[in-house]
C-alpha cells in the first residue's frame, strides 16, 4: 500500500493541486457544515427552514406551552405565532414517536449511528491515514477522529485517486475503541476544544461530564462517529441534529430541569427575533419551579411586563428579602406598563409592612411573611392588638389600610395613638392627628375617650383645651361643664410648683375643691395665684361655678380663721409653780432677786398679756 506521505510527495513533484488531507477527510469523515447564525438576512431560505424545524422557535414554543399548563394562571404563556407551519407542529408532536438515540455508549458494529452510513459497519479511517493527518495538523486529526464515518461513501467528485487507493493493498481500518483512544489523546493537546465539547455536550446528554485523573472523560467514546458531533460542531442545521436537540429539550421539560432547557436554547438557539420571547418564557417557568428557592431567573427576563406579571402572581413562593428586591427591580424598569407599576407599588408597600412587622420587638410568633399574611387575614384584630402593644402606631395605621377591622378597634387605635403622643410631649403631632380625622364626631369621641382615661396633667390640659376650642357646642351641657372644669383645673394645677402638682392632681376635675384644699393646707400664696387664674378664665365659661362662688369660699375660710375662743382665765398656784420651774430650768444662772420678782408678778399683768379677739383684727 502506498502511504499517504508518499502520495503527497508524488503530488508535489508533479505539481498537482490536490490535497491528500482533503481526500482522507472526504472519504473517511462526515461533512461538517459551517455553523452559521445570521438571522434577518432576506432570502435566507435555509434559516427559515431551520426555524421551522424540530428545534425551531415554533416547535419549542409548542413544547413549552404544554409544559406551562401546569402553572395555571400564574404564567401567562401566549399562543405560538399563527404562521407556524403544520410541519413544525407535526415535528413537535412526533418527538415522542421517533426518538433519537442519545446513548453515551460507544458506537456498535451491529448498527449504524450516522445518517449517511451504508451497508458497511466498519470505520473507514486507517492508522496510516490518521498518522499522516497528525503529522500535518493534530487539530485536523482530532476533528477527523470525532467526525469519522462508517462504510463506503459515494463522492460527488470522484477522482482517480479513489481507484488508486482501492486497487492498492488496503491498510487495516481502526475500530471504535482505537479511534476513541486516539481522539482522547489528541484532545488533551487542545484543552479549549476539550472544554468546549464538555460544555456543549452536557445539556444534550443530560449528564455532568467530569474529567478523569488523566485529564480525559472519555469524550472519544461519547462522540466519535455519532450524530452528536455534528450538533456540537455545526449546530442544529441538519434534521438529525435538530432532532437531537429537540429531544434533549423535551426531556429537560419532562424532568423539570429547566436549567438544562435554558442551556440548550442558549447554546443551540438559531438567534431569531422570536427566540428572545421564548427564552423569557422559559426563564419565567424556571423561576416558578418548586425547586427554585428565589426568583433569580426572573431578573434575566427581558420582557418587563412578563416579569412583572409573573412576580405579582408568584410572590408567595419566595422569601421576603428576595421578593422586595424583585419588586424594586421591576419598578425601576422604565418599560413596565403603568397599570402594572401601580400594582407593583401596592405590593411593595404591603411587603414593607410585613418587613416592619417581622422586625418588631418583642418578635411576633411567626417565622415567615407568608405565615404573617395568612394570620392577618384570618385574625386581623388579634394581629392589630399585638402591634399596638409595641407602640408602633404608624405601622398600625398602615396595617389597617390592608386588613379591615371593626370601627370600635379603630377608635381604640386612634385613642391609644393620641395618648402615646401626649405622654411623650409631642403635642404638635397630637394636634395633627386630631386635625387629620375627617369625621367630626369621631374626633370628639376620641378626645372624650382619651380624657376619660385620666392621663397625665399635660395630656388632660391639651385634651380639655382642644375640646373647649373645637367641640364646645357639640357636647351636652353636663359634659361641657365637666370639660370646662377640667380645663380650669389643669390651668390652676399648672400654676403650682412642679413638686406639688402630683398631690393635687386627683382634684383636677374640681378646681373649687382644689382651691379649698390649698386654703386648708395654709398655702395662701398658691391660693392667691389660683384665685387670680380662675377669675381671669371664668369669663364666658360654663364650669358650674362663678366668681361669686370663689368670693364666698374665701369669705367662709376668712371667718373660720378669725372665729376661735380667746376668753381670759386666772392662773392658779400650780400654774405659777410650773412657770417658776420652767424659768429655773431655762435660766439657772439668774439672780434670786429675779426669781422672787417672778413669783410676785401680779395676775393682772398676766391677764393683760393674753391676746384677745381684738388683737386679730387688722
Amino acid at each position: 500500500q502506498v502511504s499517504p506521505k508518499r502520495v503527497q510527495l508524488l503530488l508535489q513533484q508533479e505539481k498537482l493541486p490536490l490535497s491528500v488531507q482533503q481526500v482522507i477527510v472526504q472519504r473517511c469523515c462526515e461533512a461538517l457544515p459551517v455553523w452559521t447564525c445570521c438571522p434577518g438576512e432576506e432570502g435566507d431560505v435555509s434559516q427559515a427552514k431551520k426555524e421551522d424545524g424540530s428545534f425551531g422557535v415554533f416547535s419549542l414554543s409548542l413544547l413549552l406551552q404544554k409544559h406551562a399548563q401546569g402553572y395555571g394562571n400564574t404564567l401567562p404563556i401566549s399562543e405560538p405565532p399563527s404562521d407556524v407551519s403544520s410541519e413544525s407542529e407535526a415535528s413537535a408532536e412526533d418527538q415522542s414517536t421517533t426518538p433519537i438515540n442519545l446513548s453515551t455508549s460507544p458506537p456498535s458494529n451491529s448498527s449504524s449511528s450516522s445518517s449517511s452510513s451504508s451497508s458497511g459497519s466498519s470505520f473507514l479511517l486507517t492508522s496510516s491515514a490518521l498518522s499522516f493527518l497528525k503529522s500535518r495538523s493534530p487539530l485536523l486529526a482530532t476533528l477527523a477522529c470525532l467526525s469519522v464515518c462508517r462504510g463506503e461513501l459515494a463522492r460527488t467528485q470522484p477522482s482517480g485517486w479513489s481507484a488508486f487507493f482501492s486497487s492498492a493493498r488496503k491498510d487495516v481500518v481502526l475500530d471504535a475503541e482505537q479511534i476513541s483512544r486516539e481522539a482522547d489523546a489528541l484532545l488533551r493537546e487542545f484543552p479549549i476544544l476539550q472544554a468546549y465539547l464538555y460544555t456543549m455536550a452536557e445539556p444534550v446528554l443530560g449528564t455532568s461530564l467530569t474529567e478523569g485523573e488523566d485529564g480525559s472523560a472519555g469524550l472519544g467514546a461519547l462522540l466519535c462517529g455519532k450524530p452528536l458531533v455534528s450538533l456540537l460542531l455545526s449546530g442544529p442545521q441538519e434534521e438529525t441534529s435538530q432532532a437531537l436537540a429537540a429531544e434533549a429539550f423535551q426531556n429537560a421539560l419532562a424532568s423539570k430541569d429547566l436549567g438544562r432547557a435554558l442551556r440548550l436554547l442558549e447554546l443551540y438557539g438559531q438567534g431569531s427575533s422570536q427566540e428572545g420571547a421564548l427564552r423569557d418564557r422559559l426563564l419565567a417557568c424556571a423561576a416558578l419551579e418548586d425547586s427554585a428557592e428565589d426568583p433569580s431567573q426572573l431578573f434575566r427576563v427581558q420582557d418587563a411586563n412578563l416579569r412583572a406579571r409573573v412576580a405579582l402572581q408568584a410572590l408567595e413562593r419566595w422569601p421576603l428579602s428576595a421578593c422586595m428586591k424583585l419588586m424594586e427591580f421591576c419598578l425601576n424598569d422604565p418599560s413596565t406598563e403603568t397599570s402594572l407599576k401601580t400594582q407593583l407599588e401596592l405590593k411593595m408597600k404591603e411587603l414593607s409592612i410585613y418587613r416592619r412587622m417581622m422586625n418588631l420587638q418583642p418578635p411576633l410568633p411567626w417565622a415567615t411573611w407568608q405565615e404573617l399574611r395568612t394570620e392577618s387575614k384570618t385574625n386581623p384584630e388579634y394581629i392589630l392588638s399585638l402591634i399596638m402593644e409595641t407602640k408602633e402606631f404608624s405601622l398600625c395605621d398602615e396595617w389597617v389600610e390592608l386588613y379591615p377591622v371593626s370601627d370600635q378597634l379603630k377608635l381604640q387605635l386612634q385613642t391609644e395613638h393620641l395618648l402615646h403622643l401626649l405622654e411623650k410631649g409631642q403635642t404638635d403631632e397630637a394636634f395633627q392627628l386630631l386635625e387629620g380625622i375627617s369625621n367630626f364626631m369621631v374626633g370628639l369621641d376620641i378626645c372624650e375617650r382619651a380624657l376619660d382615661r385620666r392621663p397625665g396633667l399635660s395630656a388632660c390640659h391639651f385634651l380639655s383645651d382642644y375640646l373647649t376650642l373645637h367641640f364646645q357646642r357639640q357636647v351636652s351641657p353636663t359634659r361641657r361643664r365637666r370639660i370646662q372644669a377640667l380645663h380650669l383645673g389643669s390651668k390652676v394645677l399648672l400654676t403650682l410648683p412642679p413638686a406639688a402638682r402630683q398631690d393635687y392632681f386627683p382634684l383636677l376635675s374640681d378646681p373649687m375643691l382644689m382651691l379649698e384644699q390649698l386654703l386648708m393646707n395654709l398655702k395662701v400664696e398658691w391660693a392667691e395665684v389660683a384665685v387670680q387664674t380662675l377669675r381671669s378664665l371664668l369669663l364666658g365659661q360654663e364650669a358650674g361655678f362663678g366668681a361669686e362662688d370663689i368670693d364666698k369660699l374665701l369669705a367662709d375660710y376668712a371667718c373660720k380663721a378669725l372665729d376661735f375662743s380667746c376668753a381670759p382665765r386666772e392662773k392658779t398656784r400650780s400654774d405659777s409653780v410650773i412657770s417658776l420651774q420652767d424659768a429655773l430650768l431655762q435660766c439657772p444662772a439668774q439672780e434670786s432677786s429675779s426669781q422672787s420678782t417672778s413669783r410676785n408678778e401680779s395676775p393682772a399683768s398676766s391677764t393683760n398679756s393674753t391676746p384677745t379677739s381684738k388683737n386679730l383684727h387688722p
